[in-house]
C-alpha cells in the first residue's frame, strides 16, 4: 500500500508521535519496576473511544503505527481495530467473499442469526488473557508471579485441546484435563481456577454460546482442607541468608529481609522502590494501594532485625529492592543449597505473622501491619506448633555477622552486572 505523504516520527517526554497525511498514533513507553518496557499504540476514530494496542518492543510498535495510518489512508478503519495475529485471516477471508469487508459480512451473518457466537481456540483466548494481565485498572496489572501461573497452566489447557475452539471442548473433556491422575487434589483445584478464569474470558469475548458451558457443566472439583500452617525454624532462616551471602547473591537479602522481618507479601516486595516505600530515615516501609494486594494503604514499621539487613544491603533511591526476574526461584534455589528439606508455603509471611503473635500477643498491631483482620490472626495464626516467646525471640535476633561477612567480597547490591552463580 503506497502512503499518500511521508510518515514522520517525533519524539517528546517518553511519548513518540508518528504521522502520516491527516492521521496519527501515539506511542506510549509502559514502565514497571522488575519487568522489561514495553509499548502502548493509541488512536482515535471518529470521535469513538481511542484504541489501545500493547507490544513488547519499540520497533514493533513503530511497524504497527505505520500499517494502522496506511490502512487509515486508504479508508480502512475496520482493519486498524483487527489484532495483527488476525489481519491475515481477516484479509483471506475478505478475499474469499468476493471483496465484500469481512466486518460487513460477519454483521449480515449475525442479524440473521441472533443467537450466534464467534468461535475462537483455546489458544487465542489464552493469549488475549495473557495480554489483559499487563493492563488491568489501577497501572501496576497483575503480578509476574500469576502471569506466569496463568501462563503455564493455560497453554497446558491450550496444548490439551489441540487446536478446538472452546464450544469444541466437552464436559467430559474437562473432566479428563482436570482430573489428572498425576496431579494432587490441591493442583487440580489450582488448575481449576485458571480454567474457570479462560471460560470467562471466552464468554466476554463471545466465544461460547450463551447457553451453560462444559466448564459450567462440570462436577466442580472441591477446595481441599487446608492443612495446619507451619513457620520456617529460626535456623532455616538464618541458612537461607547466610546462603545468600555466601553465594554473592546479596541483591535478594532487601526481598528476605522485608518478608521474614515485616510480614510484606512476596508480590509487594516485589514492587517496592528505595526511597518511595522503603524509608530508612523513618524506618518505615509504606505499601502504598497501587501496590498492595487489598488495594489498601497500611505501614510497616522496620524492626531492629529489618533495618540491620536493609541497612547492609541498601540499594540507590529509586531502584527496586529486588532485582531479579524471578525472586521466588532465586530463594527455592538458596534453600536447597542450605540443605533445607522443606519450605512451608507462604513461609515467610507466615512465619513473621505467628512469631509476632508469639512476641508481642498484640494481634491487633500485628494484623494492621500485615493487612489481616485480627480475627484471622486469632484463628488461624494462633498457638501453631512450634512458636513460642523463645523462638519468636531466635527469629528477630538474625541479624547480619559482620565478622563473618568480612571475609566475603563486598557486593553492591544494585549492580545488575556481578556473576551470579545458577541463577541470574
Amino acid at each position: 500500500m503506497k502512503n499518500p505523504t511521508k510518515t514522520e516520527i517525533t519524539e517528546e517526554n517518553g511519548k513518540i508521535l508518528v504521522r502520516l497525511g491527516t492521521y496519527h498514533v501515539n506511542i506510549y513507553t509502559l514502565r514497571e519496576a522488575g519487568r522489561p518496557d514495553r509499548f502502548r499504540l493509541k488512536w482515535s476514530i471518529g470521535g469513538k473511544t481511542p484504541q489501545t494496542r500493547n507490544v513488547k518492543t519499540r520497533e514493533e510498535a513503530l511497524e504497527q503505527a505505520g500499517e494502522i495510518l496506511d490502512f487509515r489512508c486508504a479508508a480502512r478503519d475496520d482493519l486498524t481495530e483487527v489484532s495483527t495475529k488476525k489481519l491475515r485471516y481477516w484479509q483471506l477471508c475478505e478475499e474469499s467473499l468476493g471483496g465484500v469487508p469481512l466486518d460487513v459480512a460477519c454483521k449480515f451473518y449475525l442479524a440473521q442469526c441472533p443467537t450466534a457466537f464467534v468461535p475462537a481456540p483455546v489458544s487465542e483466548i489464552v493469549d488475549d488473557v495473557l495480554a489483559s494481565l499487563g493492563a488491568k485498572k489501577g497501572g501496576r496489572g497483575a503480578s509476574p508471579e500469576w502471569v506466569r501461573t496463568v501462563k503455564r497452566r493455560g497453554k497446558a489447557f491450550a496444548e490439551f485441546a489441540a487446536g478446538r475452539a472452546f464450544h469444541e471442548i466437552t464436559t467430559v473433556d474437562v473432566a479428563k484435563f482436570l482430573r489428572n491422575p498425576e496431579w494432587n487434589l490441591r493442583t487440580q483445584f489450582n488448575y481449576q481456577g485458571v480454567v474457570a478464569l479462560l471460560y470467562g474470558a471466552a464468554k466476554k469475548a463471545n466465544a461460547l454460546p450463551k447457553t451453560d458451558s462444559a466448564f459450567d457443566k462440570f462436577d466442580k472439583i472441591e477446595k481441599p482442607m487446608s492443612a495446619e500452617k507451619d513457620v520456617l525454624p529460626p535456623s532455616s532462616l538464618e541458612k537461607v541468608l547466610r546462603a545468600a551471602v555466601a553465594s554473592g547473591r546479596t541483591r535478594i537479602i532487601p526481598y528476605l529481609a522485608v518478608c521474614a522481618f515485616g510480614g510484606v507479601r512476596a508480590a509487594e516486595a516485589n514492587r517496592l522502590v528505595w526511597g518511595t516505600h522503603v524509608d530508612m530515615e523513618e524506618r518505615v516501609v509504606r505499601l502504598t494501594t497501587d501496590i498492595t494486594k487489598t488495594g489498601c494503604r497500611r505501614i510497616v514499621q522496620m524492626n531492629d532485625a529489618m533495618f540491620a539487613w536493609l541497612s547492609k544491603y541498601q540499594g540507590a533511591d529509586g531502584t527496586p529492592i529486588q532485582t531479579y526476574e524471578d525472586a521466588g526461584r532465586v530463594v527455592t534455589v538458596l534453600w536447597k543449597e542450605a540443605g533445607l528439606t522443606e519450605w512451608p508455603h507462604n513461609a515467610l509471611r507466615v512465619s513473621f505473622i505467628s512469631y509476632s503473635m508469639a512476641l508481642t500477643e498484640n494481634a491487633a498491631a500485628v494484623a494492621n501491619g500485615a493487612g489481616h483482620s485480627e480475627q484471622m490472626l486469632q484463628t488461624v495464626y494462633k498457638q501453631i506448633r512450634g512458636v513460642n516467646k523463645k523462638t519468636a525471640k531466635e527469629w528477630f535476633d538474625i541479624l547480619p555477622d559482620l565478622h563473618e561477612e568480612s571475609l566475603i567480597p563486598q557486593i553492591n547490591p544494585t549492580t545488575t552486572t556481578i556473576s551470579d552463580p545458577s541463577v541470574t
